[in-house]
């Protein structure tokens, strides 16, 4: 089809019709096409006919006025009214001014001519209008080139934020699917993974058959992939055989016609195509499009693999922080009992001693047991079993303390205490207890070169309040304000600093309150404050 503009001229005359077709041909010929009609009915028809074909286009119209039926002015009137872009002449007689006036406020005439034309006149005439009207074409098709590159820009903004705020592989595929859809208006698209080591099954839209994809899967690993690292897109005519498919696939897959060949792809890896499917060639400005959208589409994917290798690393140095942690806590309990049942293989013991060691062995494996369920509690975050007794305050903290005070020996560390408040109380005594080892451990890692912590009981109002304080070295300020959280430790070569976070835990579940004081030089004062009444 031709993409000449078409100049349309309308008289009832045969005769002038001829004149006018064959002056125009001769001046504008290899410019335009020259249609002619003998009435306004008739050319009405032929304009619709030439404007619904694709590419084509009607510049200008020349009609007379006086014609049989529709009048020339009215035949303008009802053209500008479904074609106002269309450039309009009336051929009037000397008398035809009122109908040239009509025309102009009607019809958004732009020149009458009367007769007879100057051939020169009209000429220039045509080559002004027509030149009007190919600039404002022009005009509007670069316009709306620039509305669809705006939308195409939108929403790719849309489409980048939505990515952006994706966390999961499993959920940025379909998203990018929905907006390769969007961008195209096409559904028939395939992501390839790149193959190697990252092969994966292709993520193909359900509708394309399973045989075409491993076709294109097999194209694509064999031969497509090399090429596309270089990060050019490609477009493939499969209705004939070319350097990747050796074949016309169009022969076995008829709808198949074109695809086009995006590489995702970061400065720092390779991560494979989209492959979309159209009827025909697309436009630079679209492979552009489709480009920015890869390299969203890849920027997200890496950033989500590296997320996730930085997390299973984490996850990796936490479970070596907490084993390391586990050992470490372990290491004196069992050093305690290790310690004791020699003692106990001595012959030399009474049975009064034995029997204590004994009992202080027992209570030495519970504390690990202890230990070891509430690390799995507090890994599940739930608050875990509570058995409640009636207990004697002063019995448990002298027992705590008599097992560091065989601990400390030799080691320059006193234990101090100052048990004013003695008597009943209701706690998890296994738990409180597990609490305050925490607090003393962590004590007696401070002060290498000795000094001495002090274990004190007092009551307060409703309430019972135990300090531990020790003359160590005391915190710095930002691991004092954060020594309760999960994994902050204070220099220690062992452990994670689950263990205040565990004691703060417990703390909270018997309904009471623990706070710090500390400055560097100056030691550390735990305060525990615990309800006589039972909440919990």
């Amino acid at each position: 089809m031709s993409k000449k503009g078409f100049i349309i001229c309308i008289d009832d005359e045969q005769a002038v019709l001829n004149q006018l077709s064959g002056q125009l041909a001769k001046k504008f010929g290899n410019s335009h096409e020259i249609e002619i009609a003998e009435s306004a009915e008739e050319a009405m028809e032929l304009i619709d006919q030439l404007i619904n074909q694709e590419h084509e286009h009607v510049e200008l119209v020349i009609c007379d006025q006086i014609m049989p039926g529709l009048k020339g002015d009215r035949c303008l009137e009802q053209l500008n009214a479904r074609f106002p872009e269309i450039k309009k002449i009336l051929l009037t007689g000397q008398a035809g001014l009122e109908s040239a006036i009509y025309a102009i406020n009607k019809a958004n005439l732009d020149k009458y001519i009367e007769k007879p034309w100057e051939i020169e006149d009209l000429s220039m005439t045509i080559k002004t209008l027509t030149e009007q009207y190919t600039l404002k074409r022009r005009l509007d098709l670069y316009n709306k080139e620039l509305e669809k590159k705006n939308k195409n820009l939108e929403t790719l903004h849309q489409i980048g934020i939505t990515l952006n705020a994706i966390r999961d592989a499993d959920q940025l595929y379909p998203a990018v699917i929905a907006a390769c859809t969007k961008l195209t208006v096409n559904q028939d698209l395939i992501y390839f993974h790149q193959s190697g080591i990252d092969r994966k099954p292709p993520l193909a839209s359900p509708q394309i058959a399973a045989e075409l994809v491993s076709i294109l899967w097999q194209g694509y690993s064999h031969n497509l992939e090399d090429a596309l690292k270089a990060g050019i897109p490609l477009t493939l005519d499969h209705r004939q055989a070319n350097e990747y498919f050796s074949t016309p696939l169009s022969d076995q897959f008829p709808t198949l016609k074109f695809t086009v060949w995006i590489p995702v792809s970061t400065k720092e890896k390779f991560l494979g195509t989209i492959c979309l499917f159209f009827n025909e060639t697309i436009s630079t400005e679209l492979t552009s499009t489709l480009s920015i959208l890869a390299n969203q589409f890849a920027t997200t994917l890496y950033n989500l693999e590296l997320t996730a290798d930085k997390i299973k690393g984490e996850r990796l140095a936490t479970i070596g922080q907490m084993i390391s942690s586990i050992i470490h806590d372990f290491k004196n309990p069992m050093t305690t009992i290790k310690g004791m049942v020699g003692l106990m293989g001595d012959s030399d013991f009474a049975l009064e001693e034995r029997k204590m060691y004994s009992n202080m062995v027992i209570e030495e494996v519970d504390r690990v047991v202890g230990m070891v369920n509430e690390l799995l509690e507090f890994s599940r975050g739930g608050r875990g079993e509570f058995r409640k007794t009636d207990v004697l305050l002063g019995d448990v903290l002298d027992k705590i303390c008599t097992v560091y005070e065989k601990e400390f020996e030799g080691k320059g560390i006193t234990i101090v205490k100052q048990f004013d408040y003695k008597e009943q109380i209701q706690i998890d005594v296994e738990k409180m207890k597990r609490a305050l080892f925490n607090i003393i451990d962590n004590a007696r890692d401070a002060m290498a070169d000795g000094g001495s912590i002090t274990v004190a009981s007092a009551r307060k109002e409703d309430a019972v309040e135990l300090t531990i304080a020790d003359t160590g070295p005391g915190m710095p300020p930002e691991i004092r304000d954060s020594i309760f959280e999960p994994f902050v430790s204070h220099g220690k070569i062992h452990g994670t600093g689950l263990g205040m976070a565990i004691t703060k835990k417990i703390i909270d579940d018997h309904k009471g309150h623990i706070a710090l004081v500390s400055e560097p030089g100056q030691g550390t004062i735990f305060t525990i404050r615990l309800p006589l009444a039972p909440t919990f």
